[in-house]
């Protein structure tokens, strides 16, 4: 399955966090809504073993080595939604 449709079901799955997931091939991005700091996405995610990086203020940037494996980006996408589920939920004013 491909990188950026399973990013997508991440946004929806957790659409209070993400507002939407977007790229090509293995170069993706995960936009985080107004209100939540990547950098604590980040540091969650490195203390789970995966480096991802941010593009602008609020993208989330994967761009994995093309020999990832099947294996290695689900174990990855795991851990991003264990991330985003811990993650403070943002209060509506």
């Amino acid at each position: 399955m491909k990188l950026s449709t399973r990013l997508a079901a991440l946004a929806e799955k957790h659409a209070d966090i993400a507002v939407s997931a977007r790229g090509l091939g293995l170069l993706c991005g995960l936009e985080l809504r107004e209100g939540i700091d990547p950098r604590m996405v980040l540091e969650r995610m490195r203390d789970r073993g995966v480096l991802i990086a941010t593009a602008g203020e609020r993208v989330l940037r994967f761009a994995p080595p093309l020999i990832v494996t099947e294996a290695e980006l689900t174990e990855g996408l795991a851990a991003l939604d264990l991330v985003l589920s811990e993650l403070p939920r943002p209060t509506r004013a």
